[in-house]
């Protein structure tokens, strides 16, 4: 599963990096999202920057501790939070920085799908944000 961006549909609302983080954590905090959206004010376009699930994650070659792994079955990035020690080795290793630091918890945050339910594409009322296999 990928979920892919369409900029010419997107007004950089950033409703999807509030349900985001209301889906992941119960609070609307943008800061605490796996998805952002970057707007250029001076074109009046946006982008947004979530997990590309790679054929061959980065993230997850550079995990050592194994916390960072890949679901085979819905195609996302998981985090066991419960082995991952907070040294964001996965967050410096994607190459298009689209995993992100729970300002909070302090742990990495990458886009796990919603298990195969992505919350932003529901509540994206441009439909700029869709599910791609």
């Amino acid at each position: 599963m990928k979920i892919a961006f369409d900029a010419s549909s997107c007004t950089g609302c950033k409703s999807c990096e509030i349900v985001c983080s209301a889906a992941h954590t119960g609070e609307f905090n943008p800061a605490r999202s796996r998805i952002r959206v970057e707007n250029d004010s001076l074109n009046g376009s946006s982008i947004i920057n979530v997990c590309r699930n790679c054929k061959n994650p980065l993230c997850v070659k550079a995990c050592t501790y194994g916390a960072c792994m890949q679901n085979h079955e819905l195609g996302v990035i998981i985090i066991d939070y419960d082995i991952c020690v907070g040294c964001y080795a996965c967050v410096e290793a994607c190459p298009f920085h689209a995993n992100f630091i729970d300002p909070v918890e302090k742990v990495p945050l990458i886009c796990d799908g919603c298990n195969g339910d992505p919350t932003c594409v529901k509540y994206c009322y441009k439909e700029a944000i869709r599910v791609v296999e």
